[in-house]
């Protein structure tokens, strides 16, 4: 087998640009090389990177799922400093769901929430 398996989240938006341009303004991601779309219509597609993982923008038309309580997530990604992320994400004014804390499943972790509704978990293991 060529290597670990990866993942990538593909993100339902309802505005590829907005989000692209918060998740490279405010989260640190690398812009796309091109927004994906018909001739003169609104993005409809892109992947944005950050350390080794791309996260896909994809548009979505429909009302957005309905959301239970403050844990539930699009997607969790595992960091290497939690720490020093949350501290990036201060900094920049990001809106938080729940605060770091050491959980007792074995994480620390952290909870934002995006101008556009999108819950993001992120995590690592307690040393």
């Amino acid at each position: 087998m060529p290597g670990p398996w990866q993942v990538s989240p593909i993100l339902g938006v309802h505005d590829v640009k907005a989000a692209v341009e918060f998740f490279c303004a405010t989260l640190g991601f690398t812009p796309p090389s091109r927004l994906q779309g018909g001739e003169g219509e609104p993005p409809v597609y892109a992947v944005v990177r950050r350390a080794g993982i791309a996260v896909h923008l994809q548009i979505r038309r429909g009302p957005p799922a309905e959301r239970h309580d403050e844990h539930e997530t699009e997607a969790s990604f595992l960091v290497d400093d939690v720490d020093a992320l949350h501290a990036e994400f201060v900094a920049k004014g990001v809106r938080f769901l729940r605060d770091i804390q050491d959980e007792p499943y074995g994480m620390r972790d952290f909870t934002i929430e995006t101008p556009f509704g999108l819950r993001l978990g992120f995590c690592a293991p307690l040393r």
